[in-house]
């Protein structure tokens, strides 16, 4: 009888085990197959935006790909000033730096075109500060001053055409509560005042230049944390998207974020509205706005979106996504690509450390690749390129905060340098 029961319970734990092994193959092949399935899409769509970009256009071989960074040199947010600025090579690892003759203001970023570079300086004359538009040659170390603030006006920002041949900046008089626009024109060194003083041009968070360099777009405010967007072509201005109502835009923390980003052809534009649970974002809408008011999701993304960058052609777009904690701490962030209609969102990079940032984001001239800045705070910064058609990613440009508190790498624009300057190896 003993033997019996034994031989019953040893079937027993064999037919267990059996079943158990069936039922552990069974979920594994189901968790492998939804894992292969996944990264076969996944090919599948990095397969397919590969082949809808642009044919990879024949440079000049004269020209080489750069970047211009400016190192943000920072103790506190208030206190951030900018160190070195140099153009750095994509192709190769070599810099040229640019030594300007003043120590730049941080009051507005720098722009650059072949030639020159524009930064704003505090010259010193007769024991007095006069904040100063500047521009430094690269060829004969020329630095000289482009436009100065007067007695009763201060200037603010700088925004350079693409074309090179015009660049915008304003006289604020904070007496009046009132600002003008002005246009410089870079070859024949002529200023003259495009857009007539009115309140609610400062400070406000969108001025960019149209990719042609035939309109520049800037928002005015019209109320509390309300912004409409107009459109300059020379001193004639009008509203863009007139029968768009601007008061959908969520315009409260646009010094946080890049809220909006007209196409490449100004036929559309793109806006981001955050959905909030208590003071967390937990989700941000990408919609689109047409010429006649319509609007259209594109995609509600699984976290934060700070910054949005439109591919050359308008067939793409870029921008980043970070999620955070209970605590509001930043626990991911995560650099997304989808098609300009919506379709095929794909996150093509993440970073490996939690509580990194992804910033700065750009494109290169023929659409081919991404160039963005990623950071931890108080620790590292990093210049990366992401090549879209053979997938690969590279840093171009390491830099560790050491003891310089939350000092960290920008980049402000990509360009086409002569190769014939002075590069030196990094």
């Amino acid at each position: 009888m003993l033997k019996k029961i034994k031989i019953i319970f040893l079937n027993f734990v064999l037919f267990a085990s059996l079943a158990a092994m069936a039922i552990f193959f069974i979920v594994g092949f189901q968790h492998f197959d939804q894992e292969y399935q996944g990264r076969v899409e996944e090919k599948a769509t990095l397969g397919e935006l590969a082949a809808s970009l642009p044919p990879k256009v024949k440079t000049n071989s004269r020209q080489a790909s750069s970047l211009l960074i400016g190192e943000a040199l920072s103790g506190q947010a208030e206190d951030t000033s900018w160190g070195d600025f140099y153009f750095l090579r994509t192709d190769e690892r070599k810099f040229y730096l640019l030594e300007t003759k003043h120590d730049a203001s941080n009051i507005a970023t720098p722009v650059a075109d072949q030639e020159q570079l524009f930064y704003y300086a505090l010259d010193k004359n007769k024991g007095k500060e006069t904040l100063a538009l500047r521009s430094y040659n690269y060829s004969n170390g020329h630095d000289k001053i482009v436009a100065a603030s007067g007695r009763d006006y201060s200037l603010r920002g700088m925004w350079l055409a693409p074309t090179g041949e015009d660049l915008i900046y304003q006289q604020f008089k904070p007496n009046e509560n009132q600002a003008s626009y002005w246009s410089h024109n870079v070859e024949n060194n002529i200023a003259k005042e495009i857009i007539a003083p009115s309140e609610g041009f400062y400070p406000v968070p969108y001025q960019a230049w149209g990719a042609q360099g035939d309109r520049f777009y800037f928002t005015k405010n019209v109320g509390l944390d309300s912004h409409v967007l107009y459109e300059a072509r020379g001193s004639v201005v009008t509203p863009a998207f007139p029968a768009f109502r601007w008061d959908q835009v969520d315009w409260q923390d646009m010094w946080q974020v890049k809220p909006l980003a007209v196409s490449p052809d100004g036929m559309t534009a793109l806006y981001i509205d955050r959905q909030q649970v208590g003071d967390l974002v937990v989700a941000t809408d990408i919609n689109i706005i047409d010429q006649g008011g319509g609007v259209t999701n594109l995609l509600t993304a699984p976290g934060d979106v700070y910054e949005i960058a439109w591919s050359p052609n308008g067939q793409h777009v870029v921008f980043n996504v970070a999620t955070h904690d209970k605590d509001g701490q930043r626990n991911k962030a995560e650099l997304w690509l989808m098609k300009s209609n919506g379709d095929d969102p794909l996150v093509v990079y993440q970073t490996a450390e939690g509580g990194a940032m992804l910033y700065d984001l750009h494109w290169n001239q023929d659409g081919g690749s991404i160039f963005f800045g990623e950071r931890l705070p108080q620790s590292y910064s990093l210049v990366q390129a992401l090549d879209l058609r053979n997938k690969k990613l590279t840093v171009l440009e390491r830099y560790l905060a050491g003891e310089k508190g939350d000092s960290h790498l920008r980049i402000f624009q990509q360009l086409d340098l002569p190769k014939s300057l002075d590069w030196q190896d990094k």
